[in-house]
């Protein structure tokens, strides 16, 4: 009686990374998040050796080797700043919030008070959002876990940047919603270009396959199709409805 296996392999989705802007393809391109361990992370040893009270030295392990850590980076898609930026936070809404990018292209854009609600007091936070010069698209309608890097910040009182569920599909933006606490003295916070803003982990066992672009053409056509609905509300919804119930042909341009 012959034995077969019988290997089952991961089905494979492409994420294609689409950007208008060639400086950002060479230097700031899109990739797993296992490229971009912290690098305190890198420079701590694996292991300690410690003297516990009666005398004993025992070796123990370091953060270094956190599974929950490491697994968070090999399982997931970071998301590099593409520019330099200092941010000065006032201490108050009146003294506001001031920024430089370190290229003439990179933006910050708000959203007005209206839209945020009661979820944020605007007398105590500043929040902004980074224009991305990135447009994400997949075939297959499928959610990513929008994560804010957790592990690159050395001080946790200085931003939070809030989660979400993202789907490629319907819409193709990935811009960076950051929120700012003013304090009791101004302070000034430096972004550097390549640090990971926030983590996307793809919410299936299958592979995703990254897919960087440089090309103008097709960045300006996915632009068109995300904002091309007009309507005031659920401008998302309304246009997964409608792309759902079709082939969007812009979910066949990778070639």
């Amino acid at each position: 009686m012959k034995l077969f296996n019988i290997i089952i392999r991961k089905s494979k989705i492409h994420l294609d990374c689409f950007t208008d802007r060639f400086d950002v393809l060479q230097y700031s391109p899109i990739q797993y998040g296992n490229k971009h361990f912290p690098e305190w992370w890198k420079k701590t040893p694996p292991s300690e050796t410690m003297v516990i009270p009666n005398g004993i030295t025992s070796e123990f392990s370091t953060i270094k080797r956190c599974s929950g850590i490491i697994d968070f980076y090999k399982n997931s898609i970071a998301m590099p700043l593409w520019s330099d930026v200092k941010i000065n936070i006032g201490t108050n809404k009146e003294e506001g919030v001031q920024w430089l990018f370190s290229d003439p292209e990179s933006k910050f854009v708000e959203h007005h008070q209206s839209q945020w609600r009661t979820f944020i007091d605007p007398a105590i936070y500043a929040p902004l959002k980074f224009a991305s010069p990135w447009l994400f698209n997949t075939k297959e309608d499928l959610n990513f876990l929008y994560v804010g890097n957790p592990y690159a910040n050395d001080n946790f009182m200085d931003y939070n940047i809030p989660s979400a569920v993202l789907n490629f599909k319907y819409q193709f933006g990935t811009d960076i919603n950051i929120i700012f606490k003013y304090g009791s003295v101004k302070r000034t916070i430096d972004f550097k270009v390549n640090d990971i803003m926030y983590n996307l982990f793809p919410l299936t066992e299958s592979e995703v396959i990254i897919h960087n672009h440089y090309d103008v053409d097709k960045y300006s056509k996915l632009s068109a199709v995300g904002g091309t609905l007009r309507t005031f509300i659920q401008k998302y919804r309304k246009n997964k409805k409608i792309l759902s119930q079709k082939e969007c042909p812009y979910h066949l341009i990778r070639k």
